[in-house]
């Protein structure tokens, strides 16, 4: 009995972080595609690859390869990528 109440506090604790963990990435991958807009917007396509690749790395990581975030930080790096010409590394991206 003890050890299954052992077992059911530590679930609890690595719930509890857990839960934290994908709430502070989820702030940082929404502050990252904030940057890459203004980057974007200002012309800023090289520096704004680097941002768009952080963010396509953390929102994988955070929610898995099919979520939909996911497919926002592509689109952003597709975007990007279309923008200096660069087609044949855009088009695998909306592919996806």
């Amino acid at each position: 009995m003890c050890i299954l109440r052992i077992f059911g506090i530590l679930f609890a604790v690595l719930l509890a972080v857990s839960t934290t963990v994908r709430a502070q990435n989820e702030g940082e991958i929404s502050k990252l595609n904030q940057q890459v807009t203004r980057l974007y917007q200002g012309g800023k396509y090289a520096e704004a690859i680097v941002v768009a690749r952080k963010a396509l790395e953390l929102a994988e990581q955070t929610y898995g390869p099919e979520h939909a975030e996911v497919g926002t930080t592509l689109n952003n790096l597709a975007l990007l990528y279309r923008a200096q010409g660069r087609y044949a590394e855009a088009e695998p991206l909306y592919k996806r």
